[in-house]
């Protein structure tokens, strides 16, 4: 494909010419040990000498490659670890026999056994300079450009794989029977059959709709990548569903679902892997840009009628805790504006205690404690009616020891923790009953060691931060089992070095804080890789405004910002100042106050 997208004349002429005499095959060349998905990792290098390039590299999983006549192989050949993926890499045609190409042995794969698939090396490969594609450093354009023609075919076999899974499991059914009647005929099987059907057919549509943008001489990128994602799914959903209609047989060798499983997964690699992850580019920031953050903060919500500022009035509470925080750990609290923010908050509590997000809106917990750790930050807490906060916290706090969020009823642990925080901050955590608090916080734990919301809820990062939280600050640490749950927040650690909230989510900034302080909290933060954390985390950072966003690339905001700065303190960042991991707070600030909650070692 690349030849028919990029070749000059000659080159097609030589390299799909003979390809029309005889039945030769082709491989291409792209995926390394190190670098499949991500193009932009490729480590094989072509260096140019007089009218030749020099390869030394190493190839794998490389389909037809004991059988090829000649490869597409991409190389980089700009040395320069900061060139962009769109210049720094080269294509090649490589004739198989020429000297220095090393063939491994053939894999022994789950399945598709039939495809010679092996590693190549290459060592002191000489490849004439008429066999560059285009030109020197226009391969990675081409190789994105093969996988708009070739996944769309990838995407049919999968398909195919669906319909030949579907039919034998359709078959099976109209034979097999069991209590009497065919298994077709009872209700489960007939409406697995009838969503098996379904995705085969959209599967079916997402792949011809790709190749008729081809057709029409249209750029397919977006309609290609659908197709062979969600083809690949659903070849794997199809093949599995008619294993469970075959029950018991269906694990046997001797019929031919069993064989469909296995073959069904390459798909989800096959032409790019459905990564739930980022990539990292090369020039990527990686050393921290504290004053342009500074400068961000200190500006943000200065214009104020912005649509952004307008848009983010319900969490302006927050927004300000979130701001005055990360300023302080930068040491640069003294560039907010004190005495107007302490005016803002005065100006939001009610008559029951409570303080709301902003002017005119309803009070909360969440932003009565935003409140209250602000206040804290200037040692100034009885700027509020601090005996109408505790009487509202306490008023919160239901026959179960749950916390509601606001007099409409939410139950979370979120509350939990907001309330013993908040009272915490204060020196009044007597107001509550805290053993009943403790004991629901407890009955929301989960098998796998974490927390979810309520009882019975799925565990989250973002629960477990609270819980475990909550329960350092009530003295109850002890209740976890920290190696437990810290295997289930390691595992939030995804290949770019990111952590996520929960299985199969994309890494999020954010997390760099909720599942690093957990981890704090319990003791297990050295079960995770500090450094590719520290380079997902300041990959975040925007270089011309400052700031931090929840993924490389995406849009700043303070809420990632602090969690981001916060993530580098819990990660021994020395520019920045030491953090509490559960109260999200400057260490200083506790220690002035008398506050330090439990953490296990």
């Amino acid at each position: 494909m690349p030849v028919i997208i990029a070749g000059n004349d000659a080159q097609k002429k030589k390299y799909l010419g003979r390809m029309t005499e005889e039945p030769l095959m082709c491989a291409y060349c792209v995926t390394e040990p190190g670098a499949g998905s991500d193009v932009a990792g490729i480590k094989t290098r072509a260096v140019k000498k007089g009218d030749e390039y020099i390869v030394n590299g190493q190839k794998m999983w490389i389909t037809n490659g004991g059988k090829a006549n000649w490869y597409f192989l991409l190389t980089r050949t700009d040395p320069d670890p900061k060139c962009p993926a769109s210049k720094a890499f080269t294509g090649f045609i490589v004739e198989a026999d020429t000297p220095g190409i090393q063939l491994g042995r053939k894999e022994m794969n789950m399945g598709q056994r039939c495809s010679d698939t092996r590693g190549i090396t290459f060592e002191d490969v000489r490849i004439p300079k008429e066999n560059v594609l285009i030109g020197e450093g226009a391969g990675f354009k081409i190789a994105m450009g093969a996988f708009d023609k070739t996944r769309p075919p990838v995407a049919a076999g999968a398909t195919g794989l669906a319909q030949r899974a579907l039919d034998e499991a359709t078959k099976y059914a109209l034979e097999r029977k069991t209590f009497g009647r065919l298994i077709a005929e009872h209700q489960a099987v007939s409406f697995m059959l009838a969503e098996m059907a379904m995705k085969v057919e959209l599967a079916r549509l997402a792949y011809q709709r790709a190749a008729w943008e081809v057709d029409e001489g249209r750029k397919n990128t977006y309609y290609a990548s659908i197709a062979k994602a969600y083809a690949g799914d659903i070849a794997n959903q199809v093949a599995s569903d008619a294993v469970q209609i075959f029950g018991g047989n269906g694990f046997n060798s001797e019929y031919p679902v069993e064989k469909l499983m296995r073959d069904a997964k390459i798909y989800q690699f096959l032409k790019g892997t459905q990564i739930k992850d980022v990539v990292i580019k090369p020039d990527a920031p990686n050393s921290l840009l504290l004053d342009k953050h500074a400068d961000y903060i200190a500006a943000y919500g200065s214009k104020k009628d912005d649509y952004e500022y307008t848009l983010s009035e319900y969490l302006r509470m927050s927004g300000i805790y979130w701001g005055l925080t990360v300023m302080d750990l930068m040491g640069q609290l003294h560039r907010m504006n004190r005495e107007e923010i302490t005016d803002f908050i005065k100006s939001c509590q009610h008559d029951c205690g409570g303080i709301s997000a902003s002017i005119g809106h309803d009070p909360h917990l969440l932003y009565t404690l935003s409140a209250v750790q602000i206040l804290t930050l200037y040692d100034n807490v009885k700027a509020i009616d601090v005996d109408k906060v505790v009487d509202y916290v306490r008023g919160l706090q239901q026959e179960d020891g749950s916390f509601a969020g606001d007099k409409w009823g939410e139950i979370d642990t979120r509350f939990s923790f907001c309330a013993v925080a908040t009272l915490a901050l204060l020196g009044r955590l007597d107001a509550i009953d805290v053993n009943k608090a403790v004991e629901f916080v407890l009955s929301c734990m989960n098998f796998d060691g974490g927390f979810g919301c309520r009882p019975g809820s799925e565990s989250h990062a973002g629960q477990i931060y609270c819980c475990t939280g909550f329960l350092s600050v009530t003295g109850q640490l002890h209740q976890v089992n920290a190696d437990l749950l810290g295997w289930w927040l390691c595992e939030r650690q995804l290949p770019s070095g990111g952590l996520n909230g929960r299985p199969e989510k994309l890494p999020d900034v954010c997390y760099s804080w909720w599942v690093l302080a957990a981890l704090k909290i319990i003791g297990r933060i050295h079960w995770i890789d500090k450094s590719k954390l520290r380079t997902f985390i300041l990959a975040c950072q925007d270089e011309e405004t400052g700031g931090f966003a929840d993924r490389p690339g995406d849009m700043v905001d303070p809420f990632h910002t602090l969690f981001g700065v916060a993530g580098l303190s819990l990660l021994g960042d020395e520019q920045i100042k030491p953090v509490n991991p559960v109260f999200c707070m400057p260490e200083d600030v506790l220690q002035r106050i008398g506050l330090q909650p439990d953490l296990l070692t």
